[in-house]
Formats: C-alpha cells, structure tokens, sequence
C-alpha cells in the first residue's frame, strides 16, 4: 500500500543505535513517503510523490539541547 513513516536514530560515540523519534504524515494511504530524502545542518526532507494526489514534501528540524 506504500505507506510509510520516517523513524530517527542517535548514537552516542560507542553505544548502540537507539530510536529517538518517529514521524508519520497525517494522511492515510499510498503517500509512497521517504521516496526521497534531503539532509541539512537541522534539517531533514522527506518526500512523498503520491501525497494528496499531486506530492508532498515534509521538513522536520532539529532544536539543538542547550
């Protein structure tokens, strides 16, 4: 059905991988998300072609800890 979600990882230097967080747009169905992928500083994009119909891009940031 070609639904998907993105899923974060972190590691810390010599540790497992370990989940950090999850992302899964609202709509239902066949988005085809994480079709493609964009990687910034703070910023990942997520594609997914068959969103609505015509296409979506997601962008998730990340807040730096202080």
């Amino acid at each position: 059905a070609f639904a998907g979600a993105a899923v974060l990882f972190d590691r810390i230097k010599d540790t497992p991988w370990a989940e950090k967080s999850s992302f899964t747009p609202f709509e239902a169905g066949a988005t085809r998300l994480g079709t493609s992928l964009g990687l910034g500083d703070n910023e990942l994009w997520i594609g997914a072609p068959m969103a609505d119909g015509k296409g979506k891009i997601f962008r998730l940031t990340r807040e730096e800890a202080p």
